[in-house]
């Protein structure tokens, strides 16, 4: 029996979607209801609790009869009241940026809420995503720090904080600003922030994972378009947004990674950006970028997915011509990495990444850390010594060998 892939939503979450999307009433209702009779609310995933608020607007649209409408509202309106102390805090880091000449551009989530869903309470949003050019990626860094935002810690991906603190408390404390450098940069693609409030700010400066050069982004940023001045978005200034196609399969890509909440939301997140878009998303663009970034087979399998469950506008021979793109097998080993848990093969290949970006770097002249390619781990894992190091990958990929310390999912919030 061949098995789901982690980016498929379950028949209970299909049944939520399509009561969320379905542009006919009538078949939206027929959803809800047996996503309803299925369901007790009190037990809903992660990934469906984060739908709630955007299945109340279609509960208030089109009238659905829902037990748990309180409820369902509640979640709404406390998501509205959450996004608007995330969006206020991060325009002012944008505004930050601004004030130095540095180029912003808002992704994924708060992108989506002020570009694409007509109101920003149906989209939570758990930080903000934002991109500047890769080089400004130094006094981006700086901006945040200045402003009070503290640098999260960058282990090994998929390393619990609560597990590794009991053998590495490095691994929990903030990077510090030194270590920000060339060398990380062309390692890294974003880093994590922690700002005022708790709110959380991912500073990319690739546009996408696994992207290492920055003229794959040359174009992303002459394709990124100004962000829509509706009521309240004035304060984002001249703020961009990707263009729909770029968009569009940063979303995908993002979507297909494995993660300890189920990632159900990509599928409306695509389809009301393929929706609201319209005849503005250039699809040919779409396969070229996918092609040029080795994402041809991933996507075409998604879109697949959502023509057939959705019938979102997506042509019709678009996924057919996607797939039969030649992938090379390490393309292919590396997605399919990337959509399960972190185990140890996903570290061992972490690892291998790191070393290629560090021959990558002494080809072309960088300056690398003292300590050949374990100083240059060292370096970007943050570790104070090379016997921290050495303890902690050991450690950590022997907790991946024998399964102990999996990342759990959050609990989902009482609603």
């Amino acid at each position: 029996m061949t098995r789901s892939p982690a980016w498929q939503p379950s028949p209970l979450q299909t049944l939520l979607l399509h009561a969320c999307l379905d542009s006919d009433p009538a078949t939206a209702s027929l959803h809800f209801e047996e996503w309803q009779r299925q369901l007790d609310l009190d037990h809903i995933d992660f990934g469906s609790y984060r739908l709630l608020p955007l299945l109340w607007k279609r509960i208030e649209a089109l009238g659905f009869n829902s037990r748990d409408r309180d409820r369902i509202k509640g979640v709404y309106r406390r998501t509205w009241y959450a996004n608007q102390l995330v969006l206020a805090r991060a325009s002012l880091l944008v505004q930050a940026l601004a004030a130095r000449q540095i180029p912003a551009m808002l992704i994924k989530g708060a992108a989506l809420a002020l570009s694409n869903y007509g109101d920003p309470g149906q989209r939570p949003m758990d930080d903000v995503d934002l991109v500047v050019p890769f080089a400004a990626a130094q006094p981006a860094v700086d901006t945040l720090l200045e402003a009070g935002w503290v640098a999260e810690p960058t282990p090994l991906t998929g390393t619990r904080v609560a597990v590794a603190g009991a053998h590495a408390s490095w691994t929990a404390g903030p990077r510090r600003r030194e270590l920000f450098d060339d060398a990380y940069f062309q390692a890294r693609h974003a880093h994590g922030f922690r700002g005022p409030g708790g709110t959380g700010a991912d500073l990319h400066w690739f546009f996408s994972q696994g992207n290492f050069d920055p003229r794959l982004d040359e174009d992303v940023w002459q394709r990124a378009i100004p962000l829509p001045q509706r009521a309240g978005t004035g304060r984002w200034g001249n703020t961009l947004v990707p263009s729909p196609a770029d968009h569009l399969l940063l979303l995908l890509v993002h979507g297909s990674r494995w993660n300890p909440i189920p990632p159900v939301r990509w599928v409306a997140d695509s389809v009301i950006l393929i929706r609201s878009a319209g005849s503005d998303l250039d699809w040919n663009q779409f396969e070229r970028s996918a092609e040029a970034r080795g994402q041809t087979a991933t996507v075409a399998v998604m879109l697949a997915y959502l023509d057939r469950e959705f019938h979102c506008g997506i042509p019709a021979d678009v996924p057919g011509r996607l797939a039969a793109v030649p992938v090379s097998a390490s393309a292919r080993r590396r997605a399919e990495l990337s959509m399960n848990p972190p185990g140890m093969s996903a570290g061992l290949a972490e690892l291998a990444l790191l070393y290629q970006r560090y021959r990558w770097l002494r080809r072309s002249g960088g300056r690398t850390p003292a300590g050949g390619f374990p100083g240059y781990l060292r370096h970007i894992l943050g570790a104070p010594s090379l016997w921290a190091l050495t303890r902690y990958v050991g450690q950590e990929l022997g907790r991946r060998w024998t399964g102990g310390g999996r990342v759990e999912p959050p609990p989902t919030p009482t609603s």
